[in-house]
């Protein structure tokens, strides 16, 4: 098989672009109403802690790979307006397309699920994955680090299907609980311990976070999407 699968695409709807904010939101925010094409920007911004408009903006532009002007986003995001989400996924459907399943034909019969694991195998091998062994059987954690590069692809061919994705990185864990141990440790050495001892602390604390920080740029050892355990599964829940 070929790892050139490549997507076919269709103009975006206000409710697919909906769709995949939703996907983020059920997993990634604690507080706050879940999204509806009612909540205003105000309430959005509230829940997602959101960047400036302007370069919140361009965030979009990069995520749907479109041109918005910026004036427009800071027009549309400014949480003084009375603007909902739905004023702002109408703007992004206006220029974004979203991705569909081409069916592959096997034995002259049309089969979503394999245009769905070629498709997924098309997206690693531009990932630079060597996928000249994968097979519809292949553990998913086989290709972790090649998955992570293509997640948004792969949330945006099913965003009302897929589970919750979930990251594993032992060394970023391992060095945040020492961060917290060592900044705790600043407390009391602030109070009753030798200056040269604090200051000491302080910077091996600010080190710490440097690199906690450098981590969580990289691909993480595993990743879990629920339960599924092969690109079977996740080709079948695409699919459907």
């Amino acid at each position: 098989m070929e790892a050139d699968y490549p997507l076919d695409t269709e103009p975006a709807t206000p409710e697919y672009v909906l769709a995949v904010l939703q996907y983020f939101d059920q997993f990634s925010v604690t507080f706050g109403e879940p999204l509806t094409f009612d909540t205003t920007v105000e309430e959005w911004d509230f829940s997602w802690e959101l960047r400036p408009p302007v370069e919140h903006g361009r965030a979009i532009n990069q995520y749907w790979s479109i041109q918005v002007p910026e004036e427009e986003w800071a027009r549309l995001l400014d949480t003084r307006q009375p603007y909902t989400l739905r004023d702002v996924c109408n703007k992004i459907a206006e220029h974004a397309r979203r991705p569909v399943i081409r069916p592959c034909r096997i034995a002259g019969v049309s089969c979503r699920p394999a245009g769905a694991f070629l498709t997924i195998r098309s997206l690693l091998a531009s990932a630079g994955a060597d996928v000249s062994r994968l097979t519809p059987s292949s553990s998913l954690n086989e290709l972790s680090r090649s998955l992570y590069p293509k997640l948004d692809d792969i949330i945006k061919l099913a965003p009302t299907e897929l589970p919750r994705i979930r990251f594993s990185q032992p060394l970023f864990n391992l060095i945040t609980i020492l961060a917290v141990i060592s900044w705790s440790a600043n407390i009391p050495l602030y109070f009753w311990g030798p200056t040269s001892l604090f200051v000491s602390n302080l910077l091996l604390t600010a080190v710490l976070y440097g690199v906690s920080q450098w981590i969580a740029k990289l691909p993480p050892r595993r990743i879990d999407i629920g339960d599924l355990k092969t690109f079977r599964d996740l080709s079948v829940l695409i699919a459907n």
